[in-house]
């Protein structure tokens, strides 16, 4: 299987090199899947996102997304190439003074601004319906909305520009069981609707990871500590491995 995003000797400093938050990552990530990048706080999860993202420059070492390498790019062409990555952002980031069709309008505005405002909410519309939110909602502010309906509004967004890749930082954190198993439907439903479409989940959610990951990547203390199908956790004899996944996963 060809790969959406490869890393290779992937290293980050913010100190000069005296210190390492990521430790020389080499990770292949399936084009197709969904991959769920998971381990315990302060592993380097978010700054490894950043990276792919093309929000951070490497101290070392090569990210390439979708066969190109953004470590070369300017900063012109990281930006017109973000159309084809979509990210929905821990607690959704949604913009406090738009309302759910605005938010979701948001992405066109910046890089498709040829199209008409009529087009860009035709678009939007579409979105929110795909992503589970009911169009009687659609001029609610962030403020009005509950949980479930800032993350629909939140993936909608994601989905705006019909992202090649999707990434999702974080996306159940501080949600309860019922909204956690919401978004995870959510994911997997986004997911499958798309043909050849990709999905990164970054999360410490080991209940996601094992229901709805084709792909899962360990980190710990910046390197990949293990990777593989999710019965390849359940069954590993790795210490670290086992009490990560001892500490809550339900087996299929």
């Amino acid at each position: 299987m060809s790969a959406a995003i490869e890393l290779t000797n992937l290293k980050k400093s913010f100190d000069g090199g005296k210190e390492f938050v990521l430790k020389g990552i080499n990770l292949s990530i399936p084009k197709g899947s969904i991959t769920m990048i998971i381990g315990f706080s302060g592993t380097g999860k978010s700054v490894l996102m950043k990276h792919i993202l093309g929000l951070m420059k490497p101290t070392e070492g090569r990210v390439r997304v979708l066969d190109k390498e953004i470590g070369d790019m300017s900063r012109h062409e990281r930006l017109k190439f973000r159309v084809n990555l979509g990210v929905m952002f821990q607690y959704s980031a949604l913009f406090d003074d738009m309302n759910a069709l605005e938010n979701v309008m948001f992405p066109m505005f910046e890089h498709k601004k040829s199209m008409s405002q009529n087009d860009m909410e035709g678009v939007a519309s579409t979105k929110l319906k795909q992503a589970g939110y009911e169009e009687k909602h659609f001029f609610k502010l962030p403020a009005e909305m509950s949980g479930g309906m800032r993350k629909r509004v939140a993936l909608a967004r994601a989905l705006a520009l019909d992202p090649e890749v999707l990434l999702y930082d974080e996306p159940t954190t501080g949600l309860d069981p019922i909204l956690t198993e919401m978004v995870d439907e959510l994911i997997y439903d986004t997911h499958h609707s798309k043909k050849g479409h990709t999905s990164v989940v970054i999360s410490h959610d080991l209940h996601a990871a094992f229901r709805i990951g084709d792909y899962v990547v360990m980190l710990n203390e910046g390197k990949v500590l293990k990777e593989g199908k999710p019965e390849e956790f359940l069954n590993s004899s790795d210490p670290l491995v086992q009490k990560f996944v001892n500490t809550g996963v339900r087996k299929k």
